[in-house]
């Protein structure tokens, strides 16, 4: 677990990590140089635990994925599981996670489902996987197998409701500056074994106006804005996760890598579309013969959206003043 100046929630999310049906075998905590009550907290629940719990303070702020980096770099155990400082755990969650390792020696990382909650812990409309679009298209792909191709498609695993597997770590770590640590984590994990989920909600996922990063309900029209917000810088950093994803695993099986390489070009051709240099007439023409080959539709989902977005921007109706020369 990562911590940063979270002293509001800490008290609720160790005690349900301690309180787990399958105890822990260790936590290990990492501060980021907390100035408010987060580290006197903690040190008093290792002076309570000190047989599981180990605490670090970071000299210098090392920003989430960084910090996050630390702390399974820290781990020993044979499996190792992410927990957010303001979230709760459900009694079960570790004993149902560990179980599907056990029933299936070739899974490689397990997720699980999350209510939301607020700042108080009441519940919120919709759950984790209807907030990040995990719906049944992408979760038939992950019980075929197909994890991999799911994950290029969109990013749906959220850190505090996995686990994985210990010998990932040497792949995983450093996590890369171009994708939040749980993504990456996951994508090395479908690429190098298999990842499956199980279909209950183990956590309680906290909401509120201090997230790094939160899972919010949005509507069509918001979800479009913001991806029109984020535009060709998000097709950059994927294509550099890819990219770091494809030199660091260089044993890929042939299909991985056709999969990996599949991805780059379709990002590659999106990131085109924002150059400058392109014509209007020869975006066109890209985006026409990637609609025929089924591009939108085997690297995007839902597909509409960027094609819609994609669409938009060559008539001019957005991305006015996210004009870029692509690096390409």
């Amino acid at each position: 677990m990562c911590t940063y100046n979270g002293a509001t929630y800490l008290h609720e999310q160790l005690d349900s990590i301690i309180a787990q049906s399958r105890p822990a075998d260790e936590i290990i905590i990492c501060d980021d140089g907390s100035s408010d009550d987060t580290w006197p907290i903690l040190e008093k629940y290792w002076q309570r635990f000190p047989e599981v719990i180990r605490i670090y303070r970071n000299a210098t702020n090392l920003g989430p994925a960084k910090n996050f980096g630390r702390a399974v770099g820290l781990c020993t155990k044979d499996f190792i599981a992410l927990g957010d400082q303001d979230d709760v755990w459900h009694p079960e969650k570790l004993k149902k996670l560990e179980e599907r390792f056990i029933a299936d020696s070739t899974l490689g990382l397990v997720f699980c489902n999350a209510e939301r909650i607020d700042s108080t812990g009441n519940p919120l409309e919709g759950d984790l996987w209807q907030a990040v679009g995990f719906d049944a298209r992408l979760k038939t792909a992950v019980k075929r197998g197909h994890g991999m191709q799911a994950l290029l498609q969109r990013s749906f695993v959220t850190g505090c409701t996995i686990m994985f597997r210990a010998t990932l770590k040497e792949k995983c770590l450093p996590f890369v500056d171009s994708s939040v640590h749980d993504y990456w984590i996951s994508l090395v994990s479908a690429a190098t074994s298999r990842i499956d989920f199980v279909d209950e909600k183990l956590v309680g996922y906290r909401q509120h106006r201090a997230n790094v990063i939160g899972a919010q309900n949005l509507s069509v029209k918001e979800r479009f804005d913001e991806a029109c917000r984020l535009g060709v810088q998000g097709c950059i950093r994927d294509r550099d996760t890819i990219a770091e994803l494809e030199n660091r695993l260089s044993a890929l099986e042939e299909s991985q890598l056709a999969l990996v390489r599949q991805k780059r070009d379709y990002l590659r051709f999106r990131i085109a579309l924002w150059s400058k240099e392109v014509s209007r007439t020869r975006k066109a023409a890209l985006i026409a013969r990637n609609v025929a080959q089924g591009s939108y539709r085997r690297w995007s989902h839902p597909s509409w959206n960027p094609l819609v977005k994609d669409v938009l921007m060559v008539l001019g109706i957005v991305g006015k003043f996210s004009a870029f020369a692509g690096d390409h």
